[in-house]
Formats: C-alpha cells, structure tokens, sequence
C-alpha cells in the first residue's frame, strides 16, 4: 500500500510547514474579521495608473493592501506580484484587489536549468569583482547572486571550500539570471507607472527593482522604521540611485532638514525619542536589535571598553555579513 503524504514527510519538516500553515490561517481569519467595510471596496474608480506591488508573502499583505487601497482613491490599479502561499490571494482579495500573479506562473516558461550553463561559464570566465558588476538585460545579476551565497553557506569570502559550494553558487546565479528575464517580462505585461516594494536586494524582488529604474519607471521602497508602527518611504527614480540607502536623504529633502531652525526643544525632543526607544527596546524592533541588551552609563561604558572619557572616540561598526551584503555604498574590501 502506497505511503500517504503526510507519511512521506519527515516530523520535523511536516511540523514546520503545518506550524507556518496556522499561523497563515490565523492572521487571514482575523483580518476577515475585523476588516472595516470602507478598506473592502473593489472599485477603483476612475483608472489612470497601475501600481506593481513585490509582495512579501502574506504577513506583508495587509500592509502593501492599504498602500494599494489609498492609491485605488486616485486613480491607481494595483497588480502584485509575489511567491505562492495558500492566503495571500485571500488577503488581497479582502481589500478588493484581484490582480495577484505569481512568480510560478511565469518561471514554468523559464527552467532553471537553461540558465545553468551560462552561470557556470560566467563564473568561470571573471574575477568576482567582475561578477559583482555583472548585469544581464538591466539587471544586476551577479550581486543578487553572490548575496544569496552568503546567506545561504554564511561564508565571508567568495573562495569555495567544496563542490557544493560552487554549485550552490552556480544555481544562485543561473536563478538570478532568469529573474532578470522574468522581471522585464512583467514590466512588459503590466506596463507599470510605479513600483511599491519592500526588500529588494535578493532575487526575484532586485531584479524587478533594477529593470523598472531601466525602463524609467520610478520606484517607491517602503521598510521599517526606528520605531513599531512606523514605516520610511524612499523614491528611487533612476539607476544610478540603486546603491543609495533608504534611509538617505536627497539633497532637496537634506536642505530642508538643515533650514529648520535648530533649537534646544529640538535636540531635546530628538534626545528623547533615542533613548525612549532604546530603554523600552523599540529601536529598529522588526530586526531584533535590542533583544537582550543592557544599557550602560557612559562611566561605564569607558570602564568596561578601557576608553579614555576625556578624548573623542570614533566606531566603526562591523555590518552583518550574511545578510543585505551588496545592497548598498561601496564596499571597502573584497571579502569579510
């Protein structure tokens, strides 16, 4: 007698996905619930724009929703594009947006596997300073890849200490190869005025990013702010932005920033909110960073470092290397 499903998965691994499953199931049933009825209207009035939204899945959904509801109120049509999960459709749906495509549908008209010679001949072919720089149809391909790399093998160098590890290189590639084919095709079927994206520094969601800033489509990220609740807005509106961080400021927005007359209130206020957010473990919360950590008193912060108090001392802080490597700036070294 043949073997059910759940009899073909390990515990371990059949745990997970019925764990993320509930969880999934859970947070649409509540938000079927307690949605108000304004957020559910599925006419978007008068059409003029599209908006394309990367989705991350559905605990994103409802946030890029409300985005994408706002817009409906001025004219915009919204189509998201994202990674098949069992709910993510159904949440978009609760807010009357019907226009959610999948990666899938169209990665089954680009195998994997027609990409993995021309990845393989790549790496074989440049330096890896040469394959950082790498683009393929508008696209910088060789980036994504060698930044999944590190995430997945949690190396800090680019020097392979298996076959495996060539491989896993070598499919990172070829993966953002064909994303960089399958962006320009969405761009192409959708003709997007803007772009609405989260993170956008793995494949699939930089490859969209890169192609839209190509074809001049200007692109609006939205990621986590200092504090809980709170998101920045950043516009990108030409290639040459793409290693710029979100968190920067323009030169417009820079001018303004320093016009304001700076008072002591000011500084006071801006004293304030950095230590209320630190105290209570707010800071940058959505990324873990104030998990348990002590606050120290400057005397013993110089006592526990051996600083001297009475002079200037400068840090400079180490970035995570597995993840967001190649993101943003330019990088200093060639390895970590």
């Amino acid at each position: 007698m043949e073997s059910s499903l759940f009899e073909k998965l390990k515990p371990s691994k059949f745990k997970k996905i019925y764990s993320s499953f509930i969880t999934a199931y859970n947070s649409y049933s509540l938000l079927r619930k307690e949605l108000p009825h304004f957020l559910r209207s599925s006419s978007p009035g008068k059409v003029e724009k599209r908006i394309l939204i990367t989705g991350t899945g559905y605990f994103g959904a409802p946030i890029e929703a409300i985005y994408a509801a706002a817009l409906r109120t001025i004219g915009y049509e919204t189509f998201v594009v994202t990674q098949w999960d069992p709910f993510v459709a159904k949440i978009f749906r609760l807010f009357g947006i019907i226009n959610v495509i999948y990666y899938n549908s169209y990665n089954k008209h680009l195998p994997l596997r027609n990409f993995i010679d021309k990845a393989r001949q790549i790496l074989d072919d440049l330096p890896f300073e040469d394959i950082l720089k790498f683009t393929n149809k508008g696209s910088y391909c060789g980036k994504y890849a060698a930044s999944s790399f590190m995430r997945i093998t949690r190396k800090s160098n680019f020097i392979f200490s298996s076959d495996q590890e060539k491989k896993i290189f070598i499919k990172q590639l070829a993966s953002s190869l064909r994303a960089s084919e399958l962006a320009n095709l969405i761009i192409k079927d959708i003709e997007p005025q803007i772009l609405l994206a989260n993170d956008r520094g793995y494949t699939p969601e930089g490859q969209i990013f890169d192609v839209c800033l190509h074809n001049k489509i200007p692109v609006i990220q939205r990621c986590g702010s200092q504090k809980s609740g709170w998101e920045i807005l950043k516009r990108y509106s030409s290639p040459d932005m793409s290693r710029l961080h979100h968190h920067s400021l323009s030169g417009e927005s820079w001018k303004k920033v320093k016009d304001i007359p700076w008072k002591e209130e000011l500084w006071q206020k801006l004293h304030d909110q950095i230590r209320s957010t630190y105290v209570s473990g707010d800071w940058f919360s959505e990324v873990g960073t104030q998990f348990n950590k002590k606050l120290y008193s400057k005397e013993e912060l110089c006592l526990k470092l051996g600083l001297l108090p009475d002079k200037k001392t400068a840090v400079i802080f180490p970035h995570i290397f597995w993840d967001a490597t190649f993101f943003w700036g330019e990088d200093l070294f060639a390895d970590y």
